[in-house]
């Protein structure tokens, strides 16, 4: 039987006071698979060790920020939510192995540092087709030494990296 404590965390996440609720959300949510998609709230407490009362609280907590789905039987499964959690990493991931050997080169050429930052993921109101509608958007910000590249380069990069997050496809093109 898996224990909450086996799923492992860094170092540094030892140290961080209230960590052990998170930690066990996580164990939860783990738990999971593609044979076993669907669980009780029983099984999820025998397969992770929790004590049935917390696992009742931690699926309430999943329940409400969308991440667990449950049925009129009392079984539960991972929301979909998740797949679109799972195509940002995704599309991160491969823009960050497009983007790290340009940047590295370029890095290596001037002696100097490249950093490509994403901020936060949240909705906006976007113009689309002529029309406003409501979005998911994020800031790209990328530093780099104006002395050795042409601003101009630099926004071409980040028009770029946009399109690529707009329509993952592109990342094809770039590979």
């Amino acid at each position: 039987m898996a224990r909450a404590s086996a799923v492992k965390m860094p170092p540094e996440a030892n140290a961080a006071h209230g960590c052990e609720g998170a930690r066990r959300v996580l164990a939860l949510m783990l738990t999971f698979s593609a044979d076993e998609h669907t669980l009780t709230a029983r099984q999820l407490a025998e397969r992770t060790g929790i004590a049935l009362p917390s696992v009742y609280r931690y699926i309430t907590l999943l329940r409400e920020t969308g991440l667990l789905a449950g049925d009129e039987r009392g079984s539960y499964r991972l929301s979909a939510r998740l797949i679109g959690l799972a195509r940002a990493a995704e599309a991160a991931e491969s823009i960050i192995n497009v983007a790290d050997p340009v940047m590295r080169d370029l890095a290596e050429q001037t002696g100097e540092t490249v950093i490509l930052a994403f901020g936060q993921v949240k909705e906006a109101p976007w113009v689309v087709g002529g029309q406003l509608a409501v979005r998911q958007v994020c800031t790209l910000s990328l530093s780099f030494d104006h002395r050795i590249v042409d601003g101009e380069l630099g926004s071409a990069v980040l028009r770029d990296v946009g399109s690529m997050l707009t329509d993952p496809l592109r990342i094809l093109a770039w590979s």
